[in-house]
């Protein structure tokens, strides 16, 4: 399957979300075997987390049971900034503690 990797009776697979959405949490379409099905991610998560969804992999041809859908979010960092959102960003590190140059780049701090 072009989405996902099997393994068993569970399916694996890896959804892209936006910075925002990580910070934030949002409500996402996953898809399954079946079509999409809603799922929320939570405020704060982490490029590389992965969730799982009961019931969503395939069934077993030995009893009743079916598989597990895992899925990992990768989190996506745009590649073209207008200058407006640059500043935003900046404005936001400094918020964090974070210092940067105008280019965005960390400053280091010398010992």
């Amino acid at each position: 399957h072009r989405l996902f990797r099997r393994e068993g009776i569970n399916l694996y697979g890896e959804i892209p979300i936006s910075f925002t959405q990580a910070a934030l949490g949002d409500e996402i379409d996953v898809p399954t075997l079946e079509g999409k099905v809603k799922y929320t991610i939570p405020e704060g998560t982490q490029t590389g987390t992965t969730f799982r969804i009961k019931n969503k992999g395939i069934p077993s041809l030995k009893s009743r049971m079916r598989g597990d859908l895992y899925f990992t979010v990768k989190v996506t960092v745009p590649k073209k900034l207008t200058e407006q959102q640059k500043e935003l960003l900046r404005q936001f590190g400094e918020s964090l503690g974070e210092q940067t140059d105008r280019q965005g780049k960390k400053k280091r701090r010398l010992r």
